[in-house]
């Protein structure tokens, strides 16, 4: 887990990699629960490809998945996205 926290707001901008148990794995985003206030920005694919995601993008094992979200949020978008 990578992140930084986006000068004067509380939002947080962090890199999780999804693994194999990764909850939201073969799942379009627009059906994934997320914790309100976060946002999938962007996904670094396993052979380096990087694109913004639409609500039918999914995500597969070993994928960087770029996350903004508020600070209280990364427990959860860290069980859900890296299985922790």
């Amino acid at each position: 887990l990578q992140y930084t926290t986006i000068s004067e707001t509380n939002m947080e901008v962090m890199e999780m990699v999804a693994n194999e148990k990764s909850k939201v794995l073969n799942i379009p985003l627009k059906d994934v629960k997320l914790p309100e206030n976060s946002l999938v920005g962007a996904i670094i694919s396993e052979e380096g490809s990087v694109f913004i995601p639409s609500g039918d993008t999914e995500i597969n094992p070993h994928d960087k998945v770029i996350m903004v979200s508020m600070p209280e949020n990364v427990p959860k978008l860290r069980s859900i996205i890296e299985c922790t």
